[in-house]
């Protein structure tokens, strides 16, 4: 299964990475890790724009399982994300990720399924063995956020 994600859309919706500093690069860590425990599932991540400064610093490498890409600034990361769905040769294994409605609505006849940013973020929370609550109307507490830096900081 291919997860194609709306990368800032995700980063908006879950709590511990609103208040992150180095928000895609913990983005890209966690979903490296996911993807060593859930085999078979890959993940393509679309951001908006050009990369933050940040990005451009690390050097961050893209791995078989977790691949990204920035739209620029001549096209919006939906527009991006709809085109690479449209050329798939697989579109029956793909699962885009976001809560972006109007993006959701025009890939909905060509994406296979579609999770919104907190039922993914908990499916890969499941994955760990550290389930947590995934409600919309909930916020990550304290301990979450020193559970999810802990995994990031033993890479």
């Amino acid at each position: 299964m291919l997860f194609i994600i709306d990368g800032y859309n995700f980063i908006h919706s879950i709590p511990p990475f609103i208040e992150h500093d180095q928000p895609i690069l913990e983005l890209l860590d966690l979903l490296s890790l996911y993807t060593e425990l859930a085999k078979g599932k890959r993940c393509f991540i679309v951001f908006d724009g050009n990369p933050p400064p940040y990005f451009l610093k690390s050097d961050y490498k893209q791995c078989k399982t977790v691949t990204w890409d920035f739209s620029g600034s001549e096209q919006s990361a939906d527009d991006y994300i709809q085109i690479k769905i449209e050329n798939l040769t697989r579109q029956n294994e793909c699962c885009l990720v976001t809560n972006d409605r109007g993006l959701k609505g025009s890939v909905s006849s060509l994406a296979n399924t579609y999770e919104s940013c907190e039922q993914f973020y908990s499916r890969i929370t499941k994955a760990f063995g550290n389930h947590v609550e995934s409600d919309e109307k909930k916020k990550a507490d304290t301990y979450s956020i020193e559970q999810w830096l802990s995994l990031f900081q033993k890479r």
